[in-house]
């Protein structure tokens, strides 16, 4: 009898093995990238309320981005760096903005991924520190890509602009380029005189104000030069939150919306 996979050599000893587990729907996990074009169902009072719906749909996306930084965790923990985090490689399902509890995010294409293992200490901790600024990017294409609206909208209702997807590049160039990595003072500045980003500066502000969002997006954003500065501002939360794990910490994720 033939075997199965016959002529497939066996892993060599430190390989990589991804298991996943499926949703109970059996629809599959979508990636991250697809999120902010799903269609979603309203609930009756939405009409009444519409800040309600813009609120849903930023718990949601911050629920996206709490979970795939635990998944971040838990593979540094396991020894692995991912390498090439980007919404398309965060996949999760059900996409229903509607209950945020049910959701499970996973990761996949590990194609590039490092065993952290034997890496020199400087190396692995370069390592970690670019899955950290690659993960915020991916939650800055997914925040302005679900939260921004239409500017001609005039029902009252938040609706997502149809097609207005931002890419990781473009943010670049506003975050790094322009305002030089200064992104939660002069680049929180810029954004809020943008009127269609109102929803994604109210979500980073926070109930209170108190800039939860941009604070942990700045530190993940310039942790790759927090090592070799010393100098306060920048460098202080950023040296603090030194790993995924310390990260899930943060107070953004702890206010209660």
């Amino acid at each position: 009898m033939a075997q199965p996979f016959a002529k497939v050599p066996p892993p060599l000893p430190g390989n990589v093995w991804l298991i996943f587990s499926f949703p109970e729907s059996g629809l599959g996990f979508l990636t991250a990238e697809m999120f902010p074009r799903i269609p979603q169902e309203r609930e009756p009072w939405d009409a009444l309320w519409p800040q309600r719906v813009a609120d849903r749909r930023a718990r949601f996306v911050r629920t996206i981005f709490e979970k795939a930084l635990a998944a971040v965790a838990d593979c540094h923990d396991a020894g692995v760096a991912h390498g090439s985090i980007s919404p398309a490689s965060i996949t999760g399902a059900p996409f229903d903005q509607r209950d945020p509890r049910r959701l499970i995010i996973q990761l996949q294409d590990f194609g590039f991924s490092t065993q952290l293992p034997g890496v020199e200490p400087k190396r692995r901790s370069e390592l970690i520190r670019d899955d950290l600024y690659a993960l915020a990017y991916a939650y800055l294409q997914l925040l302005f890509s679900s939260l921004t609206t239409s500017p001609n909208e005039d029902d009252g209702v938040f609706t997502p602009a149809s097609g207005m997807i931002y890419d990781q590049e473009t943010l670049r160039d506003i975050f790094e380029r322009k305002f030089k990595m200064d992104f939660k003072g002069a680049g929180r500045d810029w954004a809020y005189q943008r009127e269609e980003w109102e929803h994604v500066c109210k979500e980073l502000d926070g109930p209170d104000d108190t800039q939860e969002g941009w604070k942990l997006l700045h530190a993940m954003i310039n942790c790759r030069g927090a090592a070799s500065r010393s100098k306060g501002g920048v460098s202080d939360l950023s040296a603090q939150f030194v790993s995924a794990r310390n990260l899930l910490a943060s107070p953004y994720f702890l206010v209660e919306r």
